[in-house]
Formats: C-alpha cells, sequence, structure tokens
C-alpha cells in the first residue's frame, strides 16, 4: 500500500517525527486544518475544470466538432483504442 509514494513504515516514521516535533495537543489542529486546505483546493481544482469544460463546448458548438466535456471519459477511451 502506497501513500503519496510513501509506504505504510515511512508514514509512521513521518507521524512519529510530527508527534514529537508538535506534541499530541497541537497535532490534532493542524492536521484539521490540513484536511480542510486540501478539501478547498479540490473544490476550486473541481470548480475550474468544470467551467473550463463548459467553456470548451460554448466555444465549439459553432464548428460543429463534437468535443466531450469530461476529459477523463476521453483518456479512457484513447486508452482503450490503444489497446485494440
Amino acid at each position: 500500500m502506497n501513500f503519496f509514494g510513501i509506504g505504510p513504515m515511512e508514514l509512521i516514521l513521518v507521524l512519529v517525527i510530527a508527534l514529537i516535533v508538535f506534541g499530541p495537543g497541537k497535532l490534532p489542529e493542524i492536521a484539521n486544518t490540513l484536511g480542510k486546505s486540501i478539501r478547498r483546493l479540490r473544490m476550486a481544482t473541481t470548480e475550474l475544470t468544470r467551467d473550463f469544460s463548459k467553456e470548451i463546448v460554448e466555444e465549439t458548438k459553432g464548428t460543429g466538432k463534437e468535443v466531450n466535456a469530461n476529459p477523463d471519459v476521453t483518456a479512457e477511451k484513447e486508452d482503450k483504442e490503444e489497446e485494440i
């Protein structure tokens, strides 16, 4: 199991060092702040991707070209076509 390219033993080592450096009282607060920051970043990137895809679809309506607004689906289709 890899978590961000870090194995379980390395993850435990990082957590123990964080516990030593920040102490048991401050560590939950830091984890909470980090979690909120990651959540905001994900929401912002999702919103940006949605807006970008929407703009692409609107811009290509007049050209007669078909555009898939979901880049993940396009990538999956390309992968399947390469396998064939």
